[in-house]
């Protein structure tokens, strides 16, 4: 694909050359040498990963605001940061980046110029990342912006509602951070084979005893992953009192810590994730966590670490979600899990979220659980075509999440009250838990290894819960 021209300005917004001139001596020609290595910079980078990574053209326009090391100017970033990609003010044509006087000094006296492209590149990524971080912006602010639930007294439903909006926004902070970065560190690192600056398992070792229990820097990653998803679910409970739309602008339940830990894990869980999804071959990313921990990328070719990269930018939210979940029930509690595939799913509606926790938790009558199948499902599926799938199902070999569950037998169970029972009520609860079943497209989606079926064998167990009373 060919290069594009790319238009880089530099916006003075905050009189930085006249600090730069009075505070630090720097001369009008250093200055304006050292803009033309920046928008050098960013040409070079927006051509190579737009073109390259993406095999797209690279937007014309790319605008580069100056910051004097203002939290305010980066969002809420830390000071010290080298630049940042600015979603708020960016568009897929016009791509706006901040840099901050550090920056510009290190470029005027040419130090740590390799960091500086680093920098340019992940942020770069960030920036060809822009519809799926504008998408999970868009969905926190629709959770921010919900009303506040009002139940149904016919559950006497557990009113914590609000701790549950919480733990979304909570998980979807968390996850959306670590995807984002995850992407970011690693393709940084893969396309200028660096390898990770600061060795895992030594610097977590002055901040986690039980880290000198584990040598392995992918072991410690995970858990350090797991401890942090652990202290994000605790900090969202203990903010169910605040509103959720004061936090969405600085992600507030991420401390600093957890942000920084993402440095170091993010590359590592996001490698994992892959593997379980089987976006890239296995053998690849065994070749670059091994690249990542001692730098060397000798076996890996430019066309490995641009493969990897472009799997990595591939992953949606709901991909990474569904990768975690393969990590192991020890990740996380099912709970959230399960509310943030309903939330995340192109199919979710309003409502189905908060009719499938009171079918979960509180299915305490016949027409408690006819009205809330009938919110999820719309409709049955006849009784020829479930007959249909009944024998077929019965006939095959079971998928990997159901075995161990009995649910043949569960099933059978279900068919024969459908098919015989002379109580009309009890036909149609059957009817409704084997519709939902046998719906492969239900609330969690049945193609989704390791979760699909769990809202299924939920729904069986709770009709024949009932039918049994």
């Amino acid at each position: 694909m060919a290069t594009t021209e790319i238009n880089v300005r530099i916006q003075d917004q905050d009189g930085l050359g006249l600090l730069l001139r009075n505070n630090y001596g720097y001369s009008q020609e250093q200055i304006i040498d050292a803009e033309r290595t920046i928008r050098r910079q960013f040409r070079s980078a927006a051509n190579f990963i737009f073109s390259t990574i993406l095999q797209k053209t690279a937007p014309q326009n790319i605008e580069v605001q100056t910051s004097q090391n203002t939290d305010d100017e980066l969002d809420g970033k830390e000071g010290i940061r080298l630049a940042s990609f600015s979603l708020k003010r960016s568009r897929p044509d016009f791509l706006t980046f901040i840099i901050h006087e550090k920056t510009f000094r290190d470029v005027l006296d040419n130090n740590d110029m390799t960091e500086f492209e680093s920098t340019i590149i992940h942020e770069m990524i960030h920036a060809v990342d822009y519809p799926i971080i504008k998408g999970i912006l868009n969905l926190k602010n629709q959770i921010a912006n919900e009303n506040a639930y009002e139940h149904s007294d016919i559950f006497s439903y557990r009113n914590d509602f609000k701790k549950s909006q919480m733990v979304l926004f909570g998980l979807l902070s968390l996850f959306d951070h670590y995807r984002a970065e995850g992407i970011a560190i690693l393709g940084e690192q893969l396309l200028l084979k660096q390898k990770d600056n600061s060795p895992l398992v030594s610097f977590f070792m002055k901040n986690d005893e039980q880290l000198r229990e584990i040598p392995d820097p992918v072991d410690a990653a995970l858990h350090v992953f797991c401890t942090t998803f652990r202290n994000v679910l605790i900090r969202t409970y203990q903010k169910a009192d605040i509103q959720i739309n004061q936090l969405v602008s600085r992600d507030s339940l991420l401390d600093e810590l957890t942000k920084d830990l993402a440095y170091h894990v993010a590359p590592y869980i996001l490698l994992l994730t892959m593997t379980r999804l089987n976006l890239v071959e296995r053998e690849l990313i065994s070749k670059t966590l091994k690249g990542l921990i001692t730098g060397d990328y000798d076996s890996m070719t430019e066309e490995d670490a641009i493969s990897i990269t472009r799997a990595a930018l591939s992953l949606t939210l709901p991909d990474y979600v569904h990768g975690l979940m393969y990590l192991g029930p020890h990740i996380a509690p099912i709970q959230p899990f399960l509310e943030l595939c309903a939330r995340i799913q192109d199919e979710y509606e309003e409502n189905n979220i908060d009719s499938f926790i009171q079918l979960v938790y509180h299915p305490k009558t016949i027409e408690a659980f006819n009205n809330a199948m009938n919110t999820i499902m719309g409709s049955c599926i006849d009784e020829e075509t479930i007959s249909s799938f009944y024998h077929e199902f019965i006939d095959n070999e079971l998928p990997e999440e159901l075995k161990n569950s009995q649910i043949k037998a569960k099933i059978t169970e279900l068919y024969t009250i459908m098919k015989n029972d002379p109580d009309e009520d009890r036909k149609k609860i059957a009817h409704w838990a084997l519709t939902y079943f046998f719906d492969d497209q239900d609330i969690i989606h049945d193609d989704i290894k390791g979760l699909g079926y769990v809202d299924d064998l939920i729904v069986i167990d709770r009709a024949l819960m009932i039918l049994k009373q």
